[in-house]
């Protein structure tokens, strides 16, 4: 979902929330955390508004 959606779609609904799926690669090899915060900030979208779902690999490595 591109950020101006997930704003329109917060808009609509202050209770709503946004998943988004990461892996455990993407959050040890990678700047995702700083990047997702860094939108955020950006677009002042509220963090309470998003939750970050770690897949299933996660747990085998």
């Amino acid at each position: 979902m591109i950020i101006h959606q997930v704003k329109k779609v917060i808009e609509i609904d202050p209770n709503i929330y946004i998943s988004i799926n990461i892996s455990g690669y993407q959050i040890k090899y990678s700047n995702l955390p700083k990047m997702i915060a860094d939108v955020l900030e950006q677009e002042k979208i509220d963090l309470k508004h998003i939750e970050l779902e770690l897949t299933e690999s996660v747990l085998h490595g």
